[in-house]
């Protein structure tokens, strides 16, 4: 089973190149309980650190290349490639050109929806930068300070807001998904089948935008309704997606059977597993920013006598930052809960159905 490489995480980091001091992470680390701020903005914010060298940082911990927008700004002509309005809904801006790319400063580079939602109005590959959000804004502002900037493409996907819940879009989507400009090949919804599409063209077939388009609309459309999790699940002759709101399973849209195929294997490919392997399990994870919030979607795909079974678990970042005094606990539950969880030893349960706040008391605690 493929996993990904754990990061170290950035305290540890900046720790151990002696940016800053074990106690200032600590008190760094008691402020954030205070915020939904990240942890690296909370030591800018307390004068711990500089901009540059947390970004410095962060860009080794991510892989990805750090652009300082002061230093180098983006260009004027790429910069208007993209209208302001998705510049500052995706939180990027365009500064260069590369080798067949390109290259877009991010707040959020392994946000991967942003990604597909500017390669979709790009219609070319993106090379995600790392810049801090301060900066994006700052540039964001000279650069449409007249207004001015590429109208916002009609193809744009569920970033601009439109149709996320809307069934008819489904439709199309899926009548392009099984069309010549998909696929590349004409397909028959009576004949197909999972073993019509080709492995060496998967990658090439999830890349299409009606494909990336259908699979972003499932994720925002969940996150809007408040679920808990997704399930794509194969049958003999449609593909079932469901919603478990509010601890129970409801079922969202029935999408035909030839749309399994390309959509697990996008849903594969944002989650960094392998999409050749269907005969063993895997797992993985999808950071996912909607509405100015970040969600991890911790994802695990089984195969089936009917193909492969995707389950997502939503989880807000921001939501789990509680205390103990938001769950509703009387003063006086609240006295016993705390002198429990301080014992050395013993164990306390949190037990309810799925969607009833576990996994929230559980952090809080």
């Amino acid at each position: 089973m493929r996993r990904r490489r754990q990061r170290k995480m950035i305290g540890q980091m900046l720790v151990e190149k002696g940016l800053i001091s074990p106690q200032q992470l600590d008190e760094a680390l008691d402020a954030q309980k205070q915020t939904t701020e990240r942890i690296g903005q909370v030591l800018v914010d307390l004068g711990h650190i500089e901009t540059g060298p947390l970004y410095d940082t962060l860009s080794e911990q991510m892989n990805v290349p750090y652009i300082d927008l002061t230093a180098d700004p983006p260009e004027s002509k790429v910069a208007l490639l993209l209208d302001r309005k998705t510049a500052e809904d995706n939180n990027a801006v365009a500064v260069g050109r590369g080798d067949g790319t390109i290259r877009v400063a991010m707040a959020e580079p392994d946000d991967v929806l942003a990604i597909d939602a500017l390669k979709m109005i790009l219609q070319v590959t993106i090379e995600p930068l790392l810049a801090d959000p301060q900066s994006i804004s700052t540039a964001i502002k000279r650069t449409y300070k007249s207004g001015e900037g590429a109208p916002r493409a009609t193809a744009a996907p569920a970033a601009a807001g439109a149709g996320i819940a809307g069934m008819p879009d489904m439709q199309a989507l899926t009548d392009e998904i099984a069309g010549e400009d998909a696929l590349g090949v004409r397909v028959d919804e009576e004949e197909t089948d999972e073993s019509r599409v080709q492995t060496d063209r998967i990658a090439d077939i999830t890349d299409e935008a009606p494909v990336i388009r259908l699979t972003k609309i499932i994720i925002s459309r969940a996150i809007e309704e408040r679920a808990s999790d997704i399930h794509v699940e194969p049958y003999q002759d449609r593909v079932r997606i469901r919603y478990r709101i509010d601890g129970v399973l409801h079922e969202i849209m029935p999408l035909p059977k030839f749309v399994a195929a390309p959509l697990v294997s996008r849903l594969k490919i944002m989650s960094g597993m392998n999409i050749a392997e269907r005969r063993v399990p895997q797992d993985g994870r999808i950071h996912v920013r909607h509405s100015s919030r970040d969600y991890d979607l911790r994802a695990s795909v089984i195969p089936t006598t009917l193909g492969e079974k995707f389950v997502m678990r939503i989880l807000d970042k921001q939501s789990i930052q509680i205390g103990m005094e938001s769950l509703g606990l009387s003063v006086d539950m609240l006295g016993i809960v705390e002198k429990l969880i301080a014992q050395p030893n013993g164990m306390l349960l949190s037990t309810g159905p799925t969607g009833r706040g576990r996994r929230r008391r559980s952090t809080a605690f």
